[in-house]
C-alpha cells in the first residue's frame, strides 16, 4: 500500500539558490576570512577582483562521487567496454548520487508552458491534411484498450505500446510521402531491461518503453537511445515519474556528445505530459488525456514524432557510424572558416561532401577571406572525449580530441549501415555516405562545446588576447552555432548577426504545482511486484504567466594545443613541468589583466609530445610585430606590472624550451582591477595589425563579472520573489547569494571561508593555491603501474582515499573543506630543525612512488609552507604582488625539478 508525504503536498515557493546538498553555511572563521572586513570602501589592487559573480561551479567541477561524471571515459566507441584510464581514486557513482545530482540541477528549473504544444511540437500546414487522413484511419480498438479497468502499471505497457506504435506508423507514412526519411524505428518495452551504458550509475535504470535508432539488440545503448517515456497507474505518481524522466535524460545527455535537448514523456493513469530537457532545465506540458482527449493527445505525439533530427535534438554537424564490432564512431564536420586560409589539410578533398548547409557556426568565428566561405565543410572523427560533463542544466561542456579524416577509395565501409541523416532544411536527405579514413600524419584538434551565459563573454574573445602566450592553450577558432531554422543568413554561414542557437528563454510559463523540484523519494523497484512510489498532488498551475527561463548560447571553440590531462602524467619530471609551465602562463595572464578563477585538474593539461605552437611570443623573433607609438611605450613603462612582465619574459626564456604543460579553461575568467580598459586597447592594437585569425566584427567586451543577481546552482535569476509560490519548510524561500567562483575541492581556504552573501576580493593568489591543491589532489591520487609479477592493478591505500574524500565532500560543506585545508596547510609548516613537516608522514601512508619523490615532496611542503605563512599572518596577504610571489612559487617547483 502506498504512503503519501505530508511535506511533499505543501505547495512551493520558487527557490533561487542552491539545494540542500550545496549549501553553503553562513558563517566563517574569522582567522582565515579577512574578507568581509577588507574588503568594504576600500579600492581593489592589482591582481584582485572585485567578485559580485554568484557561485559557479567550474567546467571542471568535479562529480562527488564519479569519475564518470567529472572526467570523460577517454572513449569513442561503446563505454561498456572495459578502459583502464580512469582516476586511480574515484569512488563509485551511485544511484543515490545521481538523484542528489538531479535535484540540485533542476531546483527552480521545472515550468509548465501551458502552449507546449504549439510551441514545439507544431505540424507545418502543407502537412496537416495528409497526416490528419493518417491518423483517422487508425483502427478504433487500438484506442479502446486504454479502458478504465487496467489499474496496474505493468497492465498499461502493452495498450500504450499499441497506441503509439499506431500513431508512428501514420506518422512514417506521412513522412516518406514528404521525402523526410523515419525517427527512429520502434518503440519497446524496455522496463525489464538494463540498458547498456558507460557510468555505475546508469545500471540500475530501466525506462518503461523506449524509441532507439535501431532494432538490433546488438545496439541498444544510451548512446542511441532517442526518447524515453515513463508510466504510472496513478495521477499523483506524476512528481515520481517527472524525477525518473530525469534520469534517463542524464544518461542520454551524458553518453550522446551530439544530443542539444531530448524529449520524453510521462503517463500517469493516461494522463500524458510532455517533458523537453534542454540546458536550461524543463519545460513540460499540461496533462492531455490519452483516453478520454484521444485527438488532442494524437495530434500532440504526431508532432513530436514529425520533427526532424535537429527539431528532436541533435546536432546536425555530427554524424555516427557503426564499426564491424558494433561500436559507435563520431564524426564532426567543421567549416573552412575555422581554418587558416591555405590550411586546407593533408589530401583534403574539395568536392562538396555532405554536410555542405549543415554546419552554421556564428558570429564570432575566425577572420574569413571570400575563398574559404566557398569551401566544403571538413570532417573529423572524435578520437577521444577529453572532458564530458554529465549535467543537463547549465554550461554542459564536452571537449573532443578530433583527428581530419578524407573519403575512402570505397564507396561504403563495411559496418557502415546507419541511415541517412536529416539536414536542417527538414526535406533534404543527405545522400549515400562514402567510407572515411583517417589522414594519415594529420594535425589532431580539440573542440570545445559548451551552452555558455549570454551575459558571459566569450573564451575565445579572452583567449585571444592571450594568443602566443607561453603556457597558455592556444584558440584558433571560436563561434556561436546559428539557429538551425533562421532565414537571416545563407546556408553554411558562419557568421550572423541576428539569429544563434539558444535555448528558448522567452517561453510564457507557469510552475505546476509542487513540481518546480524533483525532491521525491522513490522506492526501489521489483521486477515481480507492482511498484508502490510517495504520492504527490501535482493537479494546477500556481502563479501568473511569467517569462522566465534563462538562455543558453551552444558555442564552439577550436583548439590547436591538445593535451592529456594532469592525472595521466608518466612521470613526476612531465607532471611537474607541466605545472610550471601552466603556472607560468598563469604569470602572463595576470600580467595581461586577467583572474583565471577556476584552476583544477581539468584546466592543466599536459602538451602532446611534438606539439606544434603557431604563434610563440615568447622567442624573441616571434614576437609582436606591431610597433608602438611613444605614448603607448611611456605608458607600458610606468604601468605597476612592468616588473612582472619583465620578469615573466626573463623567467621563460631562460627555460629555452617550449611548454610542456598549459593552462586552460577560462570560462570564468574576469579581469582584475584597473586593466579593463588596457585590454581594450590590446584588441584594437591586435585589430589594426597583421593578425591574420581576428574574429568578424570584433569588439572587445567587457570582462568584470556580471551584475550582482540571485543564484541557484548555476543559474542566476533575475526573477524577484513571487508571493504566491511557496515551499517545502526544509528549503528556505529565499537564500543569500554565493558568491565564490571555481572548483571547491580546489579553491583557496580564504575562499571556502567566505561567508555566503559577502562579496570578495578573488586575488591572483587564491589562484595559486589553487596550484597548490592541484598538485596535492594528483599526487595523492596516482596508483603505479601494474606489478610485473602479479599483473595486478594498484588501488590507492585507505589513507589517500580519505584525504581525497575530505576534498572532494558530497556534501559540499565548505567551512569543513577549508578547515580540512588549513589543518593540511599547518602540517606544512610542523616540522622541527631534525624533524620533517607531518604532512611527509601522511604523504608516506598513502604509498604510491609519487608521494615519497624528493621532488614532489619538497614542492609540497614548501608550497605549503608559504601559502599557511598567509593566513598566519594575514598582513601578509593585500601586500603580495605578482613580482614577488610568482619568482617564489616558481622557483620552488624548478627547485623541486632538481631533485629529479
Amino acid at each position: 500500500m502506498s504512503t503519501r508525504d505530508s511535506s511533499a503536498r505543501t505547495p512551493h515557493r520558487r527557490v533561487l539558490t542552491p539545494s540542500t546538498n550545496r549549501k553553503r553555511k553562513a558563517d566563517s572563521d574569522e582567522l582565515t576570512n579577512p574578507t568581509e572586513a577588507e574588503t568594504s570602501g576600500r579600492t581593489v589592487q592589482i591582481g584582485s577582483a572585485d567578485t559580485n559573480t554568484p557561485f559557479r561551479a567550474g567546467s571542471a567541477q568535479r562529480s562527488t562521487t564519479s569519475s564518470a561524471n567529472s572526467r570523460s571515459n577517454s572513449r569513442s566507441t561503446y563505454a561498456y567496454l572495459q578502459t583502464d584510464n580512469a582516476p586511480a581514486a574515484a569512488p563509485i557513482s551511485t544511484q543515490l548520487n545521481m538523484d542528489r545530482y538531479l535535484e540540485d540541477e533542476m531546483r527552480g528549473a521545472i515550468f509548465c508552458d501551458p502552449h507546449f504544444v504549439n510551441n514545439f511540437l507544431s505540424v507545418k500546414n502543407e502537412q496537416q491534411t495528409l497526416l490528419r487522413t493518417e491518423l483517422d484511419g487508425i483502427p478504433e480498438d487500438i484506442q479502446n484498450a486504454l479502458n478504465g479497468s487496467i489499474t496496474t502499471e505493468y497492465g498499461m505497457y502493452r495498450p500504450i505500446l499499441n497506441v503509439l506504435q499506431s500513431i508512428k506508423g501514420a506518422v512514417d507514412t506521412v513522412r516518406n510521402a514528404c521525402n523526410l526519411g523515419s525517427l527512429g524505428t520502434s518503440f519497446h518495452d524496455t522496463h525489464t531491461m538494463a540498458i547498456p551504458g558507460d557510468n555505475p550509475d546508469t545500471q540500475l535504470i530501466k525506462p518503461d518503453l523506449v524509441l532507439f535508432e535501431s532494432d538490433d539488440l546488438s545496439r541498444r545503448h544510451w548512446e542511441t537511445l532517442m526518447m524515453p517515456i515513463e508510466v504510472k497507474s496513478k495521477l499523483t505518481y506524476r512528481k515520481v515519474a517527472m524525477k525518473q524522466l530525469a534520469r534517463y535524460a542524464r544518461a542520454v545527455f551524458a553518453h550522446q556528445i551530439h544530443r542539444r535537448l531530448l524529449y520524453g514523456i510521462v503517463i500517469c493513469k493516461w494522463a500524458a505530459t510532455f517533458v523537453r530537457f534542454d540546458r536550461s532545465g524543463i519545460v513540460h506540458s499540461e496533462p492531455i488525456d490519452m483516453r478520454h482527449s484521444p485527438k488532442e493527445f494524437r495530434q500532440a505525439f504526431a508532432g513530436l514524432m514529425m520533427l526532424d533530427r535537429t527539431e528532436f535534438g541533435y546536432d546536425p554537424a555530427f554524424t555516427t557510424k557503426y564499426t564491424p564490432e558494433a561500436q559507435l564512431e563520431y564524426y564532426v564536420d567543421l567549416p573552412a572558416a575555422a581554418f587558416l586560409f591555405g590550411d586546407t589539410g593533408l589530401d583534403q578533398d574539395t568536392e562538396a561532401g555532405p554536410g555542405d548547409s549543415d554546419v552554421s557556426l556564428g558570429a564570432a568565428s575566425a577572420h574569413q577571406t571570400p575563398i574559404s566561405r566557398k569551401l566544403p565543410p571538413r570532417r573529423f572523427k572524435v578520437i577521444e572525449r577529453l572532458c564530458h560533463r554529465k549535467s543537463i542544466r547549465g554550461r554542459a561542456t564536452i571537449v573532443l580530441r578530433l583527428r581530419e579524416v578524407r573519403k575512402n577509395t570505397d564507396r561504403q565501409e563495411p559496418g557502415s549501415t546507419s541511415a541517412p541523416r536529416m539536414t536542417r532544411s527538414r526535406t533534404k536527405l543527405e545522400r549515400e555516405e562514402p567510407g572515411w579514413e583517417e589522414v594519415p600524419g594529420a594535425r589532431e584538434y580539440a573542440l570545445k562545446l559548451m551552452w555558455r551565459d549570454p551575459n558571459k563573454q566569450m573564451e575565445g574573445e579572452i583567449l585571444k588576447q592571450l594568443e602566443g602566450d607561453y603556457g597558455v592553450v592556444q584558440c584558433q577558432w571560436y563561434s556561436d552555432i546559428l539557429r538551425w531554422d533562421a532565414n537571416c543568413h545563407e546556408p553554411g554561414a558562419t557568421s550572423c548577426k541576428v539569429c544563434n542557437d539558444v535555448t528558448p528563454a522567452q517561453v510564457v510559463v507557469q510552475q505546476a504545482n509542487n513540481l518546480g523540484d524533483l525532491y521525491v523519494q522513490i522506492a526501489q523497484e521489483d521486477d515481480d511486484k507492482e511498484p508502490q512510489y510517495v504520492e504527490v498532488d501535482t493537479d494546477g498551475l500556481i502563479g501568473e504567466l511569467y517569462e522566465h527561463r534563462k538562455a543558453r548560447i551552444y558555442s564552439w571553440a577550436l583548439f590547436s594545443t591538445v593535451g592529456k590531462l594532469l592525472w595521466k602524467a608518466d612521470t613526476p619530471r612531465e607532471f611537474l613541468e607541466a605545472v610550471l609551465d601552466a603556472m607560468l602562463g598563469y604569470w602572463q595572464v595576470v600580467n595581461r589583466g586577467i583572474l583565471h578563477r577556476d584552476i583544477s585538474d581539468g584546466n592543466v593539461l599536459i602538451g602532446e609530445p611534438g606539439q606544434r605552437y603557431d604563434r610563440c611570443n615568447w622567442k624573441p623573433e616571434r614576437g609582436s610585430t606591431v610597433p608602438e607609438d611613444g605614448q603607448q611605450k611611456s605608458d607600458m613603462d610606468n604601468h605597476p606590472l612592468v616588473e612582472s612582465r619583465r620578469l615573466a619574459k626573463e623567467t621563460i626564456a631562460r627555460l629555452g624550451r617550449d611548454p610542456s604543460g598549459f593552462l586552460s579553461d577560462f570560462d570564468l575568467a574576469t579581469t582584475h582591477s584597473g586593466m579593463k580598459d588596457e585590454l581594450h586597447k590590446l584588441s584594437v592594437k591586435k585589430e589594426r595589425g597583421i593578425d591574420s585569425r581576428t574574429r568578424d566584427g570584433y569588439s572587445i567586451a567587457d570582462t568584470g563579472p556580471d551584475a550582482k543577481r540571485l543564484k541557484r546552482d548555476e543559474e542566476p535569476s533575475d526573477l524577484p520573489p513571487n508571493p504566491s509560490l511557496a515551499t517545502t519548510p526544509r528549503h528556505q524561500a529565499y537564500k543569500l547569494i554565493d558568491f565564490r567562483t571555481g572548483t571547491p575541492t580546489f579553491m583557496s581556504a580564504r575562499v571556502l571561508f567566505v561567508r555566503v552573501g559577502t562579496p570578495y576580493e578573488h586575488h591572483f593568489m587564491d589562484d595559486l593555491e589553487s596550484f597548490f591543491w592541484l598538485i596535492f589532489w594528483c599526487v595523492l591520487q596516482h596508483t603505479d603501474p601494474p606489478s610485473s609479477e602479479t599483473g595486478s592493478i594498484n588501488q590507492p591505500t585507505e589513507t589517500a582515499q580519505e584525504l581525497l574524500q575530505q576534498l572532494d565532500r558530497s556534501d559540499s560543506e565548505f567551512k569543513t573543506l577549508a578547515m580540512t585545508k588549513k589543518a593540511l596547510l599547518l602540517q606544512c609548516s610542523d616540522g622541527g630543525q631534525d624533524l620533517p613537516p607531518s604532512i611527509v608522514d601522511e604523504l608516506e601512508r598513502c604509498q604510491n612512488s609519487w608521494v615519497t619523490n624528493p621532488a614532489i615532496v619538497h614542492v609540497i611542503v614548501k608550497l605549503g609552507f608559504r601559502f599557511y605563512n598567509l593566513y598566519v599572518d594575514r598582513s601578509q596577504f593585500p601586500k603580495c604582488t605578482p613580482a614577488d610571489e610568482f619568482p617564489k612559487l616558481i622557483g620552488i617547483i624548478a627547485d623541486g625539478l632538481k631533485h629529479l
